[in-house]
């Protein structure tokens, strides 16, 4: 980078699970759109050492683009493509030591959002432990995803998050632990996928070739009961049912199953869909943020020790949407009234926007 760059951000930019890629896809854009420039900051932790094994997974972005019917699905040829078309990024990074060579060239970082904080995987990389002692830091609707901060990480977490100007969360429980451990205002923002509006994730999809209604589940769990509910849904109002999943398990006949779908094509079927069924959180905000008919699975049992259910917890109780958690077949599918979720949602998608271009505009100190 030859002039410094407004925005440093750091998030899970890379992983080629579409909720990830359009969390990050957004709040890049709204960084954008607030008329400064960002960069993300490449870091991906999870590529080997291998020099020729990196160059390989790298170069699927730049074939994907030009060349897609190269690459087999089994490698994500979608999901490199959109990150690079859309993403605008560092040189890779692949260790700590790396990163400090990004001291100097950005004017302030930005981490978040996603679980980049999470315990269970918690690289403080994301909690900005390379970053200089005089480079603005701030968060933008990290999460947490846990319900407890383990103590042996507790330290670390404080350590590297009081450097920070100013952290939001994402949820309301990642909030109250910040708060507890640091003792220091933390703020709720929504997940970055609200900074945009309908239009905008309707301009992005690829729409399915064909007009059919269909029922459409995305399934990251391997919940049987789970589709056994579906099933039951797609017998009762007769609607053919296509299935995005990672995890196909026991296949049930009849069913449409998609695998290695990439993110413009997963909003396509989302905007096209009857209803939708997932237990993904981002399957929910898409489908919230494109007004769409749906209903939202537990992927995991309140003994899990990585239970994560709480972020769709409290999206569902910001929006007074309970009524679409689903703990059993339903007895009707009972069209959503979005007139009486959308006041609601504006004003927390004008809270959250407000929230980052403060950050914005302290961290560059432009304005």
């Amino acid at each position: 980078m030859s002039a410094k760059v407004d925005v440093g951000l750091l998030t899970w930019h890379y992983h080629t699970n579409v909720g990830s890629c359009l969390q990050a896809y957004a709040l890049f854009r709204a960084i954008k759109n607030a008329g400064y420039s960002v960069k993300f900051i490449n870091y991906r932790p999870k590529f080997s050492s291998n020099r020729l094994k990196n160059n390989l997974k790298a170069g699927c972005g730049w074939i994907a683009q030009y060349y897609p019917k190269l690459l087999p699905q089994r490698i994500h040829a979608q999901a490199y493509r959109f990150q690079q078309q859309f993403f605008d990024q560092t040189h890779l990074y692949v260790s700590h030591a790396q990163l400090t060579e990004l001291n100097g060239k950005f004017g302030m970082y930005l981490c978040g959002s996603d679980q980049i904080w999470a315990p269970n995987v918690l690289d403080d990389a994301y909690l900005l432990s390379f970053a200089d002692e005089n480079t603005p830091k701030y968060s933008y609707a990290s999460s947490i995803g846990l319900p407890v901060l383990p103590d042996a990480l507790q330290p670390i977490y404080k350590h590297y998050l009081n450097r920070f100007s100013k952290i939001t969360v994402r949820e309301q429980q990642g909030a109250l632990l910040l708060k507890h451990l640091l003792e220091k205002p933390i703020e709720v923002a929504l997940d970055p996928t609200f900074l945009l509006e309908g239009a905008d994730w309707r301009e992005l999809a690829i729409l399915p070739k064909f007009n059919n209604p269909f029922l459409f589940c995305y399934l990251l769990g391997k919940n049987e009961s789970h589709r056994q509910w579906i099933e039951a849904v797609s017998q009762k109002y007769h609607l053919p049912v296509i299935c995005a999943t990672p995890n196909p398990g026991i296949r049930k006949p009849g069913w449409t199953y998609l695998t290695n779908l990439g993110p413009r094509q997963f909003l396509g079927y989302i905007q096209q869909a009857k209803v939708i069924i997932s237990d993904s959180f981002h399957g929910m905000a898409l489908s919230v943020n494109l007004q769409k008919d749906f209903y939202v699975v537990e992927r995991f049992t309140q003994q899990d020790p990585i239970n994560q259910n709480s972020r769709i917890y409290n999206l569902l109780d910001l929006l007074h949407l309970r009524s679409r958690l689903l703990l059993e077949v339903p007895q009707e599918i009972t069209p959503l009234d979005y007139t009486q979720v959308n006041p609601t949602l504006q004003e927390q998608r004008n809270k959250s926007m407000t929230l980052l271009q403060t950050m914005l505009q302290e961290g560059t100190q432009r304005r």
